[in-house]
Order: structure tokens, then sequence, then C-alpha cells
């Protein structure tokens, strides 16, 4: 297994490369210094503004939901760069079921402008100690042979320069998949899913993973960090699954 150093060597290499010469973009096929061409990022669906600020779920105006309001999620803030929607949801899935693991750098940067700009507005008590990936189980692993958020989450750190902690938190066990399940299925499917090896007593931490549905499995994620000691969980995901209208 590589480790952070060399994966971070090898990340500025590949980004010393793509900005001197042209790559092929992500989505579109035409010659870009951005693994995305500017005109593809500015046709992606955006989310609907106002949102919940702890389901990111648009409502009303900038304020928790009333769901979140009678009963707040166990992280702080809920960030979501995107709605989940083609055709950025097929781009996940070419690398995360498609082995595309090229791909990281495309997800990585397209998830970054809504990351930075909610660090450069987080007060600096509130600073992020470390970015956590969501852990996958086993099975996934055997799956895919990679895991797919620790490799386009050491590019979103990298840049951010703020750690990659992929030991603080770990899965317990596989669980089913959440796909056809209600929330509250998700909620017992997930329960008990996830450890934290040692303390985290006063550390400030952001779960980061490629897509939120109901936010079960977050959730589940933040109660444990909380209860290894962890002050502070905000939750930063590429994508956000909205409801059908």
């Amino acid at each position: 297994m590589l480790s952070n150093r060399t994966h971070d060597f090898l990340n500025k290499c590949v980004n010393f490369v793509q900005s001197a010469w042209p790559q092929p973009c992500a989505l579109c096929g035409a010659l870009s210094p951005q693994a995305v061409c500017a005109p593809c990022v500015a046709d992606l669906p955006c989310l609907p503004l106002p949102v919940c600020p702890q389901c990111a779920l648009p409502t009303a105006i900038p304020s928790p939901c009333l769901t979140c309001h009678a009963t707040p999620p166990p992280f702080d803030h809920l960030l979501a760069a995107y709605p989940f929607a083609w055709p950025l949801s097929g781009l996940l899935h070419a690398f995360k079921y498609g082995q595309q693991q090229t791909l990281a750098g495309a997800l990585a940067e397209l998830a970054l402008p809504a990351m930075a700009a909610r660090l450069a507005l987080t007060p600096a008590a509130h600073r992020p100690d470390c970015l956590i990936p969501l852990p996958q189980s086993e099975a996934r692993w055997r799956e895919r042979g990679f895991w797919p958020t620790q490799e386009w989450g050491r590019k979103v750190a990298a840049s951010l320069a703020i750690p990659l902690n992929t030991t603080a938190l770990l899965r317990s066990r596989d669980t089913p998949q959440q796909a056809g399940l209600d929330r509250e299925a998700r909620l017992v499917n997930v329960q008990g899913s996830f450890f934290a090896p040692k303390s985290l007593k006063g550390l400030s931490a952001v779960l980061i993973d490629d897509v939120t549905t109901t936010g079960a499995t977050l959730s589940e994620a933040a109660q444990t960090l909380r209860q290894a000691g962890v002050t502070r969980v905000e939750c930063w995901v590429l994508m956000r699954a909205l409801p059908s209208v």
C-alpha cells in the first residue's frame, strides 16, 4: 500500500502534467487543461437554493428545515457540491464500478470549489483537524479493489491542506446495499456498522463521501465519531440525492 507522502507526490506529478498538457475532458472528450472542461462544469445541474444547512435539502429559507429542527442529526452541517443527477452520476458510476480510477482527479476537481468555499467561511475555532473518508466494507474492497472516496479524498485533502485520516473510522461489519430502502430501514441497516479504534477527543472532523440519499449512513458514522470524542462533525459530499417531486 502506498504511503500518504507517495500519493501526494504522485498527485502533484499528475496535476503538473495535466496543467502543462491538455487532457480529454472526462465528460465531453474535448481537450482541456482541467479534468472537466469549463463549458461542461457550467452545464452541470446545481442544487436548488436555499438549502437546509443540516441535511442540504431545498428549503424556503436558509435555516434548518422542520425535520432537522425537530430531530437534529448528529453532525453539525451537511455540504453537497451537486445534486445526484446526470452526467455527474454517470461519471461517478464509471469511477466506482467501471474501474476507471483515473477519474478520481475529475471528481476531486468538481468537489473542490464548494468545499474550499465552505472552508473559507469556517471560523478558525471550527477549522477541521482532518478529513475522514467514509469507510467501505471488506466486501466492497474485494469487489472494487480500491477505496473510491479515499482516492478522490486524497486530492481534496492535499488541495485544502487538511490531513486525510483513513484510520480514525473503520467498518465493523458488512451491510446490505442501502438502495431501495426507506430512511428507517437504512438507519437499522447501518446501526453499529462503524467503530473508532482510538480516542478522537477534542478533534474537529469532516466526513467526506460520494453521495448521500437519506443521510442515514452519515448519521451513523457521525454518531460513532461523537462517541469517540469528536467535538464537531461536518459532512461534505460530492452529490446529494433529491426527493422526487
